[in-house]
């Protein structure tokens, strides 16, 4: 009797708290916190001025992003950014890295978040300005204000990708 009330109660608990758990976050959710946090990035490099923004489209598993840099100093500048769109399944979930740096002459360091893709066709990168061009990129950056972000963005970025069904690529594939 004794044996038949403890399975019961192991029971009861166990249903609790699975009761208790919330559901994972769609990736729909994911993608409008990474847009929502982005950051006003500032800093100078002893040349400019530089004030960077991103955003981010998305629809479904397919996102582009855009990133906005006004630099003011010797020149004045407006420099646009586009990577995509490009499908977060094609992009390595274990391959995101954040990263401090502080050029040469800069006031204060910049932190940075770098993700890889494994799509064959590297990622579509157009940037204007004084000029424009276009090229192919395998790995996107996004600069942040602080490290805690950065980081936060990490995490949400590997969790949308894995959300779309991408998959670690091992560093010995060939």
């Amino acid at each position: 009797m004794k044996l038949c009330a403890l399975i019961l109660q192991c029971a009861l608990l166990t249903l609790l708290a699975a009761a208790q758990q919330q559901p994972a976050p769609s990736v729909q959710q994911i993608l409008t916190w990474i847009n929502e946090h982005f950051e006003k990035v500032e800093y100078d490099d002893g040349r400019f001025h530089t004030i960077e923004f991103s955003s981010l489209t998305f629809q479904g598993c397919s996102a582009t992003l855009s990133e906005r840099a006004t630099y003011s100093g010797l020149a004045n500048l407006v420099h646009t950014e586009v990577y995509g769109p490009f499908d977060l399944s094609n992009l390595i979930p274990d391959k995101i890295k954040t990263s401090i740096s502080t050029p040469p002459g800069a006031s204060a360091p910049r932190f940075s978040l770098s993700i890889d893709s494994a799509h064959p066709d590297p990622l579509l990168h157009t940037a204007s300005g004084e000029q424009s061009s276009s090229e192919f990129m395998s790995t996107i950056y996004i600069n942040f204000a602080t490290q805690d972000m950065a980081n936060r963005q990490a995490k949400a970025w590997h969790d949308a990708i894995v959300a779309c069904g991408g998959k670690a690529v091992p560093d010995n594939l060939y």
